[in-house]
């Protein structure tokens, strides 16, 4: 599914589209590549979260290892709008895809 239908859909104009724009509504074709990703497509790797570190003031990245009991991994640094961190969060979901099926 990856080769034949979303990757063709992954432009610098969908990326910028996600920048300007991660969170409401969207093209089809970023809508598309939203729902694979948010699909869990690497159950195998950690899955990437947004963790609230001060509420409406700052944000970061978190890692989930998927086990019940294990404490979450933050990463190091800081996000100062909900947009920024979600599209952080959008550019490094695309590159694991990316990587494992594939440009």
């Amino acid at each position: 599914m990856w080769r034949e239908r979303i990757a063709p859909l992954i432009t610098d104009e969908l990326i910028e589209e996600h920048r300007r724009t991660p969170i409401g509504h969207h093209s089809a074709a970023l809508d598309a590549v939203l729902y694979f990703l948010r699909g869990d497509p690497l159950p195998h790797l950690p899955r990437l979260i947004v963790i609230i570190i001060t509420p409406a003031k700052e944000w970061a990245i978190g890692e989930h290892g998927r086990q019940k009991g294990v404490p979450i991994f933050v990463r190091p640094g800081l996000y100062h709008s909900i947009d920024e961190v979600e599209h952080a969060v959008f550019l490094e979901r695309l590159k694991l895809v990316q990587e494992e099926f594939g440009a």
